[in-house]
Formats: C-alpha cells, sequence, structure tokens
C-alpha cells in the first residue's frame, strides 16, 4: 500500500467530472486552432464523437484532415 496526499483519488465522485471538464476545454481549443466548428456538428453530422470520458474520436471525409488534426491534438492534449 502507499499513502496519495495530493489531488483527486481514483474512483471519487469528483474526478470523473474533472477529467470531462479538462477534456472539453482542450477540445474547444483544439477546434479553435484547426477552425472545425464549436460544436462540432457539420450538416447535423457530428464530427466528433465521445465514446467514455476519455475517448473521443474525430470525423472527416478527407484523411489528411484527420491525419493533421491527430499531429494538433496529441500536441495540444499533452499541453493540457
Amino acid at each position: 500500500m502507499f499513502e496519495s496526499l495530493l489531488g483527486a483519488f481514483q474512483g471519487d465522485s469528483l474526478s470523473g467530472k474533472l477529467f470531462t471538464l479538462v477534456l472539453a476545454a482542450a477540445l474547444h481549443h483544439l477546434r479553435a486552432i484547426t477552425g472545425r466548428p464549436n460544436p462540432p456538428v457539420w450538416e447535423g453530422i457530428p464530427m466528433e464523437w465521445q465514446y467514455s470520458l476519455n475517448d473521443c474520436d474525430f470525423n472527416d471525409e478527407d484523411k489528411a484532415v484527420l491525419v493533421e488534426l491527430e499531429k494538433q491534438a496529441k500536441i495540444m492534449l499533452g499541453e493540457w
């Protein structure tokens, strides 16, 4: 066993909410930098899907756009 004295503990009622809040802010920032719409909907079709607290997928018709978005997302999400 080890003693943890810093941050929110895994399984508490606040950690999931804080993670979702930070992820939402980071995605909002990513959309602003890449020019994707906020909210991420194009002609009624979602451009992002979130499956769980930490699993987000990006949609586009052009693979080159997604490859570039992945590069920028790695940097942006790492900063957040």
